[in-house]
């Protein structure tokens, strides 16, 4: 699903990702109460930590309630081999059909 809001999160995180090796990149459709449903990219440190630095944002967060508050479904999680590999097929941040 792509971010029809016009951010710029598939972008910032998928070049940091392929800037820094750090963490999976994860791409998910997520609710937010002022604009519903919508597809949106995130980083996953650690198996308990999430950064979100999209739209100006400087969010570290633990993941359990970065998932509750974005009540997030529908994940695809990258590593930063794989980012790097579907950039460029793709010639875009995402999001990819990788299903």
């Amino acid at each position: 699903m792509v971010n029809q809001l016009g951010g710029d999160c598939y972008q910032v995180h998928a070049e940091t990702i392929l800037n820094n090796c750090i963490g999976m990149l994860c791409h998910g459709t997520v609710w937010h109460p002022d604009t519903g449903w919508h597809g949106h990219c995130w980083i996953e440190l650690n198996k308990d930590m999430v950064l979100d630095v999209s739209n100006g944002h400087n969010f570290i967060v633990r993941r359990e309630n970065y998932y509750t508050i974005g009540k997030i479904k529908d994940i695809q999680k990258y590593t930063p081999k794989q980012v790097r590999e579907l950039v460029i097929k793709f010639e875009n941040y995402g999001p990819w059909e990788t299903r």
